[in-house]
């Protein structure tokens, strides 16, 4: 702080700036240019080294995915085919199996319907023997 020289008594005060004052160029400064670039440079080359680092292992993500995706759809097909292949089977067998219970109704049906002639015959044999015992001729078929 100073005082007036007017003999007023007053006081002026003045302040510092903290900050340093900006450096002057010293007339070439086209090597320090030159050393920015440079920096600069090697910067961006440091960069694209790390971008093209992520980029390989991304492709080799996307080419270990896209392996895994062939192998998935391999196994579905094949376990599509495999599962019509069962159907067919299953299907066959379904046929094969009606088929034979067809056959054991069928021959079921047969013996019952021979046990029915033989047991009319057998009455017709007793009412046949009945009727020559009472000496009734009746005719048996054509002359």
């Amino acid at each position: 702080m100073q005082k007036s020289d007017d003999g007023v008594g007053l006081i002026y005060r003045t302040t510092e700036d903290a900050t340093p004052p900006a450096p002057q160029p010293d007339g070439d400064d086209s090597n320090g240019d030159a050393r920015d670039v440079d920096e600069f440079s090697k910067a961006v080359v440091e960069k694209l080294r790390d971008v093209n680092a992520q980029i390989t292992k991304l492709r080799a993500e996307v080419a270990r995915i896209e392996r895994e995706r062939k192998l998935r759809n391999e196994v579905m097909a094949e376990r599509s085919s495999r599962v019509a292949e069962l159907q067919r089977q299953n299907a066959a067998t379904r046929a094969e199996l009606e088929r034979q219970a067809l056959d054991r109704r069928l021959e079921e049906f047969l013996r019952e319907h021979s046990a029915r002639v033989e047991r009319l015959e057998m009455k017709l044999g007793i009412a046949l023997n009945l009727l020559d015992a009472a000496g009734i001729d009746w005719p048996r078929g054509a002359p």
